[in-house]
């Protein structure tokens, strides 16, 4: 997202800023070899005095039901 607010010529401090402010969580999906669609992490967006964003796990799904790795 950030990459695309660059794109769309915003400063780097602005799109980091405004992405911190809009941002709460991310959830991350992936499709597994059947071609199953699932949720594999939810990250908390957390922006850091340096202007910089970090992410915090608050959910991470290491096996799909059918014992695959994601």
């Amino acid at each position: 997202m950030e990459g695309m607010a660059l794109l769309a010529g915003l400063p780097l401090a602005a799109a980091r800023s405004q992405l911190g402010v809009g941002l709460d969580v991310i959830v991350a999906l992936s499709r597994s070899r059947d071609g199953q669609r699932g949720v594999v992490q939810v990250a908390e967006v957390r922006p850091r005095h340096d202007g910089k964003l970090t992410t915090a796990d608050l959910w991470r799904r290491s096996l799909w039901p059918g014992g695959e790795l994601v």
